[in-house]
C-alpha cells in the first residue's frame, strides 16, 4: 500500500481553506447580486414627493405611470388618481430633503464621494427611475438619476451601473446621459470587462449619437477588437456604421477585419471587390490595405500579402491608430516568406516607433524569436 506523505491536519488545513476561499468568492457573488436585485427592488417602489401649484403643496405617493397617466396616493388613503402626462401645466414634483442626502448628491463628481453617500443616494433616487417620463421642467428627477448614474460608475459599481443604464431611455433623456454611458463603456473596456462593456454599449443609441461620443465609441471598440473580442466589436461596427455623423467608412473597414477573423470570409473569393473602397492618397487607403493584408495572410498567400501590406505602410501616418499593426504585419508577411532579416528590422522598428502600442510587445516578442534562431 502507498501511503500519502501528507499528514491528516494538513490536508484537512488545505481543504478547508480552499473550502474558504470558494465560500468567500460565492460570498461575493451573493452579495452582488443581493445589491443588484436590491436596486431593482428599488426601482419599483412608490415615490414620495411634494406637489408643488399654485403656490401651494401636497405631500402624494406616485405609485407608477400607466397609458400616458401619473398614478398616485394622497396621503394614507388606500385609493388611487390619476394626472395626464402631458398635462402637467405648471406642476412640480420634488422630493423632501436633509443635510446628510445634501452632502452626499454634491459629492458626486468630486474626490470625497464615499460608499456610505452613495447608498444614501441609491435609496432616495432609484425610486425616481420609473418616473423619468415627467418632464425635467416638471420635476428633478432627471437630475437626480443623472446623479445616482454618476456615482455608480465613479465608485466602478460597474455590474450595477449597467443594469440601471437597461433601465433608461437614453433616446429621451439629456445629451449627459448619453456621455455618462459612453464613459461606463470606455471605463469597462479600459478595466479589461468586455462582455460588461458590450452590455452597456447595447443600451446606448450608437446609430444617432453625436461626434464626440462617437469617436470615444471607436476608441472603446477598438480595445474590444484589440483584446479579440471580434464578435461583439464587429456588431458595435456594424451599428456605428449606420450613425450618420460618420465622416468615413472607418466602421465598415473595421467590421470586416472583425469578419475575417470570425471566419466570414473563408471561402469569399470576392472579399477584395468588397473590401476596395479607397484609392492610394486617402485617408483610409493605410487601414483599407492593413485588412487585405490580414486577409491574405489568413489565407496563407504570402506575395499578395506582403505586396498589399507594403501598399499600406508606403501610404501610412504615424498618427493612425493602425500604423503599428501595419507594420508589425509586415514583419509577419516578411517572415512568413522567410526573409527573417528584413521581418526582424520591422519589427525592432515597431517597437521602437510605437512602444506604447500592443502591437509592441508582439514584435518585441517576434524580434527575439528571430535573434535566437
Amino acid at each position: 500500500m502507498i501511503r500519502s506523505k501528507f499528514k491528516y491536519p494538513t490536508c484537512l488545513a488545505a481543504i478547508f481553506f480552499s473550502l474558504s476561499v470558494l465560500d468567500g468568492g460565492l460570498v461575493a457573488q451573493s452579495a452582488d447580486t443581493a445589491r443588484l436585485d436590491e436596486a431593482q427592488a428599488l426601482m419599483a417602489q412608490p415615490l414620495e414627493v411634494v406637489l408643488f401649484r399654485n403656490g401651494t403643496q401636497s405631500k402624494m405617493r406616485l405609485m407608477g405611470i400607466e397609458n400616458e397617466q401619473i398614478i398616485f396616493q394622497v396621503g394614507n388613503q388606500n385609493g388611487e388618481a390619476s394626472i395626464p402626462l402631458g398635462q402637467l401645466g405648471d406642476v412640480s414634483f420634488r422630493i423632501e430633503t436633509d443635510n446628510q442626502y445634501n452632502k452626499a448628491i454634491g459629492s458626486v463628481g468630486n474626490e470625497t464621494l464615499n460608499p456610505l453617500e452613495l447608498e444614501l443616494i441609491r435609496q432616495r433616487n432609484y425610486p425616481m427611475v420609473r418616473f423619468l417620463p415627467i418632464p425635467r421642467e416638471n420635476s428633478i428627477f432627471h437630475e437626480a438619476v443623472k446623479k445616482l448614474f454618476e456615482a455608480l460608475i465613479q465608485l466602478e459599481d460597474y455590474e450595477e451601473a449597467v443594469q440601471l443604464l437597461q433601465n433608461l431611455d437614453i433616446n429621451n433623456l439629456d445629451p449627459d446621459y448619453e456621455a455618462l454611458a459612453i464613459e461606463l463603456s470606455a471605463d469597462l473596456a479600459e478595466a479589461e470587462n468586455y462582455a460588461l462593456a458590450s452590455q452597456a454599449l447595447q443600451g446606448i443609441p450608437i446609430e444617432s449619437i453625436n461626434l464626440e461620443n462617437l469617436n470615444i465609441a471607436l476608441e472603446t471598440a477598438g480595445i474590444i477588437r484589440d483584446n479579440e473580442n471580434y464578435e461583439d466589436a464587429k456588431a458595435l461596427y456594424d451599428r456605428l456604421a449606420k450613425n450618420l455623423e460618420v465622416p468615413n467608412q472607418e466602421p465598415e473597414f473595421w467590421s470586416d477585419y472583425c469578419g475575417i477573423y470570425l471566419g466570414l470570409f473563408e471561402e469569399d473569393h470576392l472579399f477584395r471587390q468588397k473590401v476596395e473602397r479607397t484609392t492610394p492618397g486617402e485617408s483610409l487607403f493605410s487601414l483599407q490595405q492593413l485588412i487585405l493584408g490580414t486577409y491574405y495572410l489568413q489565407r496563407k498567400q504570402y506575395p499578395r500579402a506582403m505586396k498589399t501590406i507594403s501598399e499600406g505602410v508606403a501610404y501610412a501616418r504615424p498618427i493612425d491608430s493602425w500604423t503599428a499593426e501595419l507594420m508589425y504585419r509586415s514583419g509577419v508577411a516578411y517572415e512568413a516568406m522567410d526573409e527573417k532579416r528584413t521581418a526582424a528590422a520591422v519589427y525592432d522598428e515597431t517597437a521602437k516607433f510605437f512602444p506604447n502600442s500592443s502591437w509592441a510587445s508582439l514584435a518585441r516578442e517576434a524580434y527575439q524569436r528571430i535573434q535566437l534562431n
